[in-house]
């Protein structure tokens, strides 16, 4: 089953601007990590093997700015390679924007952690990108129970959350949840 994001409830994003029609290629080193992304570890070593053999197949995608929308395993790799330019496509984004397809593109991912969706959560309320758990639930067309499960994660004591976070132990978040209540 594929999951749909309510686009329209993101507010005044009606379609993305592109800068041109094509590919550019881009120095690595003006490039910055999107502060949103939710990932806390970006192994790429399988994916840095797929491009010294086949190249970048798919460009990243940088806002004006040139902050990463989306493809960080792919600059990281790169990075990791000292390639010094890189394909990428440029959109038009405000800051808000970043930060709320940070959160759409790692829901499509698979592997979030669960803790890693919590934290991105908090901080899309907390710095005021939406202004609480009820439309981030809009925004990313998630059951506010889904929302509200997520973040219960963040009421763990900070110890047993980071030794969840740093053995990246395969839990699901209704698990971890399952935590909270005891």
């Amino acid at each position: 089953m594929s999951k749909k994001f309510n686009i329209e409830a993101i507010g005044n994003i009606k379609e993305v601007t592109t800068q041109s029609d094509t590919t550019i290629e881009v120095d690595i080193d003006i490039l910055q990590p999107n502060p949103y992304q939710p990932r806390f570890n970006e192994e790429t070593k399988e994916l840095e093997l797929s491009i010294e053999e086949n190249g970048l197949l798919q460009p990243i995608t940088i806002n004006q700015d040139n902050i990463i929308v989306a493809g960080h395993r792919r600059y990281y790799a790169t990075k990791r390679l000292k390639i010094k330019s890189i394909k990428a496509n440029i959109i038009i984004c405000d800051d808000r924007q970043l930060h709320i397809y940070a959160i759409v593109e790692n829901l499509q991912r698979e592997q979030l952690h669960p803790v890693e969706l919590a934290f991105s959560y908090d901080q899309a309320i907390k710095s005021g990108t939406v202004q609480n758990a009820k439309e981030l639930s809009q925004v990313i067309s998630k059951h506010p129970s889904h929302v509200a499960k997520v973040l219960s994660i963040l009421k763990l004591p900070q110890d047993i959350i980071e030794d969840i976070r740093s053995k990246k132990q395969k839990m699901s978040t209704e698990t971890i949840a399952l935590l909270t209540q005891f």
